[in-house]
């Protein structure tokens, strides 16, 4: 059997084997005695376990609330009709449109007669407004049919001033020594007439004038079917109007008429 001292060099090479290694690897030393040599043994220590990395914290997305989209307001089927535009007062068809049935003739005063003709202030009625006349009727048989008439319509006068009796008197006169039955009206707000004087660019004045006519038709010593028409200036216009609306007059003679279309406003 090999004697241990032959071993005693192989055992400090290992030791200082050992040592070497602590820059690499740390342990524990011991001390071991065989037979009186002593032995350093080193126990080596694993190396510390790594440590995992930290898991990375994902951090949750903000919640994002959609917006919804705006609503559509859904266009009309249908494409309404525009506003029709009321007719003018004095367009025809509107006129026409009109009710003038007149009234009986009321005779509220008798004028001094002429030569052969009798004078008389009557009223009648126009859209509830009681309007007066000038009326001159001949003496004399009357025809088989009646009278033939003549509407006399005067021209502007200052409604203030105006008079049943004055202005226009002799051409009124002359054509009843003629023969003719002639009513001169006293438009609405003239003279004696009720209502207000709203001027020809209104329909109120023609109105008072086909009441007019209605209202002759009925007398009886007229004849209805032999009716013309005289007018002057503004009376002019009103005449022309009447002409167009009923088919009452059968002759017109406009002196000096004011016509013009009307204004739009």
């Amino acid at each position: 059997m090999r004697s241990p001292r032959r071993w005693l060099p192989l055992m400090a090479v290992v030791v200082l084997l050992a040592g070497c290694a602590k820059d690499s690897v740390s342990g524990t030393a011991a001390v071991h005695s065989t037979g009186g040599t002593q032995i350093a043994v080193t126990t080596a220590t694993p190396p510390p376990a790594a440590t995992p990395p930290l898991a990375a914290t994902s951090k949750p997305s903000p919640t994002v609330t959609p917006t919804p989209p705006p609503t559509m307001t859904p266009l009309p089927t249908d494409t309404p009709s525009p506003t029709a535009t009321p007719p003018h007062p004095l367009d025809i068809e509107n006129m026409r449109s009109q009710a003038c049935p007149g009234s009986d003739l009321v005779f509220e005063q008798t004028l001094e007669p002429g030569s052969n003709y009798d004078r008389y202030i009557v009223s009648y009625q126009s859209e509830g407004l009681k309007i007066y006349a000038y009326l001159a009727i001949p003496r004399g048989d009357v025809p088989a049919t009646g009278w033939p008439v003549v509407i006399f319509n005067h021209g502007y006068i200052p409604p203030a001033e105006y008079r049943s009796t004055e202005r226009y008197v002799a051409y009124v006169n002359a054509f009843a020594r003629k023969g003719y039955i002639v009513l001169r009206s006293d438009y609405r707000g003239h003279g004696n007439s009720e209502g207000d004087a709203t001027g020809s660019h209104t329909p109120d004045y023609t109105i008072d004038v086909l009441n007019a006519v209605a209202s002759i038709k009925r007398y009886e010593d007229a004849d209805p079917a032999r009716i013309g028409m005289w007018g002057h200036s503004m009376g002019g216009g009103i005449t022309l109007r009447c002409m167009v609306v009923t088919d009452d007059i059968i002759a017109g003679v406009i002196w000096a008429g004011v016509v013009v279309p009307p204004i739009r406003t």
